[in-house]
């Protein structure tokens, strides 16, 4: 899997999202979806669908910067200076085309809060040498669903409700490619529950930024539904731009005007929504497994490196790795952390061919007979 040049400054890389933004962009093209979370603060584990062509089981060249941005994330936050990082809710966006005809989908998390849900969903479809592909919002107020198209040209992170359940705050990360992947590359949006309305704001513009960079994260809502987001100086390095911002500041931003005001670093910001259901991607239906599902008696469970999903099949020295979106959702929450074991029967569909001595990647379809233990 090949990756451009890049470097990246690790003071500035603070959270999981500055991974996650990184890995992406030094090589988004080669992924179809990417997901790094972390069970425990001093936990990380990543999990990578690899574009159509590329062979799992193949070796990974990883470049030291790569290894040397997830270390840095566990230097701890407590040196972090400025305002604290609040994760968003979910994320979702395009999807790369199957190699073969047929339809690869994605749901993003399902959100909500009080009588509203949301979540993103994303297709794409091949049919010969063309490719369909779609990205939807998809809400429901007191019953009454809606579906909001979106751009397809970068990844959308649903961020919170406003208090009054009346808007939903939505980012938009575009895939620039070098020397601008820091550069005008982030916009926001706040979307009527009710009606689906939305107008994108590119932050560079509210804040009247010329020709700089920043790593910008939205952040939620002020108690009076004003959205929030956080500005820092750009994870990239060397700079492309000079940096918009020498320290983290948060932002007020008025998404009717466009206009924007700068909140004291003190400023708290409360989540008012939650995860109702994990992230799902294709796993059956996927038009690239390379043979049929099966049962097997195994043990799923986290391990350092990646994939760090993965089922050892009792009774078999044989490891398989299992892409973290594909867990079914009723194994998912109680599979959060790298204490966590589910000894079962798992139904799995092969992403890749069983080959001596490399970790076979498969999706995992179903389970039953499950029984939850700690280490």
């Amino acid at each position: 899997m090949g990756t451009g040049r890049r470097v990246f400054k690790l003071s500035a890389m603070r959270s999981k999202a500055d991974l996650r933004r990184t890995l992406r962009r030094s090589g988004s093209r080669h992924i179809r979806t990417f997901r790094m979370d972390a069970p425990h603060d001093a936990d990380a584990r990543i999990s990578v669908r690899f574009c159509v062509g590329q062979d799992y089981g193949d070796t990974v060249k990883v470049r030291a910067t790569w290894i040397a941005a997830i270390a840095a994330l566990f230097l701890g936050t407590a040196n972090a200076s400025g305002p604290a990082y609040l994760p968003p809710l979910g994320e979702g966006g395009p999807t790369a085309c199957p190699a073969h005809a047929g339809v690869y989908t994605f749901r993003s998390e399902i959100v909500q809060f009080g009588n509203g849900t949301a979540h993103i969903e994303s297709a794409a479809r091949r049919v010969g040498r063309e490719c369909q592909s779609m990205v939807a919002l998809h809400i429901s107020s007191r019953g009454k669903p809606r579906v909001v198209d979106l751009p397809q040209d970068g990844t959308e992170t649903l961020v919170d409700f406003s208090p009054d359940q009346s808007k939903l705050l939505l980012s938009r990360e575009l895939e620039w490619r070098y020397p601008n992947e820091a550069h005008r590359s982030v916009l926001i949006a706040s979307v009527s529950v009710e009606t689906g309305d939305l107008r994108w704001w590119n932050v560079w513009d509210v804040l009247q930024w010329k020709d700089c960079d920043a790593t910008v994260e939205a952040q939620g809502f002020l108690p009076n539904g004003t959205a929030v987001i956080r500005v820092r100086p750009s994870v990239m390095r060397p700079n492309r731009h000079p940096d918009c911002v020498s320290t983290p500041r948060l932002y007020a931003v008025d998404t009717v005007s466009g206009s924007a005001t700068v909140l004291p670093d003190a400023t708290t910001i409360q989540r008012n929504g939650n995860v109702a259901r994990p992230r799902l991607q294709t796993c059956a239906a996927d038009p690239d497994l390379v043979g049929v599902c099966f049962w097997l008696h195994g043990r799923m469970s986290y391990y350092n490196g990646g994939p760090s999903t993965r089922i050892w099949r009792i009774g078999t020295k044989r490891m398989l790795g299992v892409p973290s979106e594909t867990v079914p959702e009723t194994i998912a929450p109680h599979f959060n952390g790298f204490d966590d074991e589910v000894t079962g029967d798992f139904k799995v569909c092969p992403l890749t061919r069983r080959k001596p001595g490399v970790m076979q990647m498969v999706c995992v379809e179903a389970a039953k007979h499950v029984i939850y233990s700690k280490r």
